[in-house]
């Protein structure tokens, strides 16, 4: 069968996530159904890449073995032409096949009798065939992970629970582990390197810690919801917050001309925006994003709600409020929701990667403010649903749209805390 093990598409854009969770329900369900029914017969899944185009060529250079020259070279032309240049499928092959014997002895095999030949073709070589076993992502031995929102205090969250005694991440900064492809069942030797390093770690240090990865973008993927949803041991954190102070750094860091500074996609888009209001009021930028654009792409209330509908209990939102204001008995309650004792009394958390001061004109320029908290506002409505969903107080501050133009300390030139 074709495999159902990856794909190299991606879910259609700007449908919403009832449609990127539809098409790839499409995608998880074959997967699991064909690793599971091959694990039921005792075997291993694999994942094959054939190059039909170099594969029929060597034949022809080779030359052709006896049985297959006994068949007229336009008919096995028209067999081979039924095959697409590039093939993926899904094999299933016995437990004591490595992806040696996939490639010699299974795939030759399988293809011959998927062609009806009655004969063995030879094997493919290396250059021409891939097989990579396939694992689930049940078989990650990760506790948790930290799922973003970017600009809300995923930084912060990340580095302060490193200041907990059984508390550990695969990386002191952000993790892009998730990100290295787009296949809907992760590699074995990706899983098993992994764990590995955990079971080094373990080794090393004498003792089990709490294991978590930070990667604040993983809350836009919408493959990772349904990975996520397969992995019954892990713990997701979400923190979220203001949507306009979340923009506003966004966009200041991202998309805005700056002076001294150029924007961080400098290396790939040559113009920037000279002010916020600039993008509000429709400018056209070559290369930038739209306004609208930039709004879709960053939104999180519809994202977050869609991983906690798939998620439920196992998913804990934050809101930075928390952070700001209560740190000790939130930084506790992330702790036990991840299975850690409380923080010991003498850590002191502190704010990280928070820029400060002015950042675009949004707040000296009260009309400004306004109309992006209006094009916003779906965004604050999602947010409360979600906090109400995961049993969260609301906090006055979403109610009453207050932003950080409204906390003057914010404001203040400060150095950024490294």
């Amino acid at each position: 069968p074709t495999s159902a093990a990856t794909s190299t598409e991606v879910p259609p854009e700007g449908r919403g996530t009832g449609a990127e969770d539809e098409w790839l329900a499409k995608r998880f369900a074959p997967a699991d159904f064909q690793f599971s029914a091959c694990a039921n017969l005792g075997g291993r899944y694999w994942e094959t890449n054939f190059h039909t185009r170099d594969y029929v060529e060597s034949i022809r250079v080779s030359g052709l073995t006896t049985a297959f020259q006994t068949w007229d070279p336009e008919e096995l032309l028209a067999r081979f032409q039924l095959l697409p240049d590039f093939v993926r499928c899904g094999v299933c092959a016995p437990s004591v096949c490595d992806a040696s014997t996939v490639r010699t002895v299974v795939y030759r095999r399988f293809m011959g009798a998927m062609l009806k030949l009655d004969f063995e073709l030879q094997p493919p070589e290396w250059f021409e065939f891939e097989a990579r076993e396939m694992a689930q992502w049940s078989d990650l031995n990760l506790d948790f992970v930290v799922v973003g929102a970017d600009h809300c205090g995923t930084t912060s969250i990340r580095r302060n629970l490193l200041k907990h005694p059984s508390i550990e991440f695969t990386s002191e900064r952000e993790d892009q582990w998730f990100h290295k492809h787009l296949r809907i069942m992760p590699p074995k030797n990706e899983i098993d390197s992994f764990n590995e390093e955990r079971a080094a770690r373990v080794e090393n240090s004498g003792k089990h810690k709490v294991l978590g990865l930070g990667d604040p973008a993983l809350f836009m993927d919408p493959r990772m919801r349904h990975a996520f949803a397969r992995m019954p041991q892990l713990r997701v954190i979400a923190v979220v917050c203001d949507p306009v102070s979340r923009f506003d750094k966004h966009f200041w860091e991202w998309h805005m001309c700056k002076p001294g500074k150029e924007t961080k996609h400098s290396m790939v888009l040559q113009e920037c925006y000279p002010s916020l209001a600039a993008a509000l009021d429709g400018l056209n930028i070559a290369g930038q994003p739209t306004l609208g654009e930039l709004i879709a792409s960053e939104a999180m209330a519809e994202r977050m709600l869609a991983l906690q509908a798939n998620l439920g209990g196992r998913m804990l939102v934050v809101h930075q409020d928390s952070l700001r204001y209560e740190p000790n008995k939130t930084y506790d309650g992330i702790a036990a929701f991840i299975g850690a004792e409380p923080f010991p009394p003498e850590v002191d958390f502190k704010r990280y990667n928070s820029a400060r001061g002015h950042r675009t004109e949004i707040c000296s320029n009260h009309s400004l403010l306004g109309q992006l908290r209006r094009r916003l506002e779906p965004e604050y409505q999602g947010l409360e649903k979600l906090l109400r969903a995961a049993g969260v107080e609301v906090p006055a501050s979403l109610v009453q749209r207050r932003t950080r133009c409204d906390r003057p300390e914010e404001l203040l030139p400060a150095p950024a805390i490294a």
